[in-house]
């Protein structure tokens, strides 16, 4: 999936690395970052929404994605929401941006 516009997801620096929105979309068919959508990163993942199965999911693809430890990745809120807030440890928006720029070009 292509960005959605040329918005970059909400996100912010801290201290301790770049805090990032993730919309989460489980029981899809495989485990991919999909895109920015609605100022989000779109991350599909294969775990039904049960007992933080999904959200488990979410942070290891994002991890995986970033190429990062899992350890680097975490939740701030949203366990059992679609909407979720990750902290991405030692890292800045400017990086991200990176990253997500090089996937999905701004249209």
């Amino acid at each position: 999936m292509a960005r959605h516009d040329s918005e970059m997801p909400l996100m912010r620096d801290t201290p301790d690395g770049v805090v990032v929105q993730v919309l989460a979309q489980p029981g899809s068919r495989a485990n991919a970052v999909r895109g920015i959508e609605r100022d989000q990163i779109k991350i599909a993942v294969t775990q039904v929404a049960e007992r933080g199965k999904a959200t488990k999911a979410v942070l290891k693809v994002l991890a995986d994605f970033l190429k990062v430890s899992r350890g680097q990745i975490e939740l701030i809120s949203g366990d059992s929401h679609r909407q979720k807030v990750v902290l991405v440890r030692g890292w800045s928006s400017a990086q991200l941006k990176q990253v997500l720029d090089r996937c999905f070009p701004p249209e």
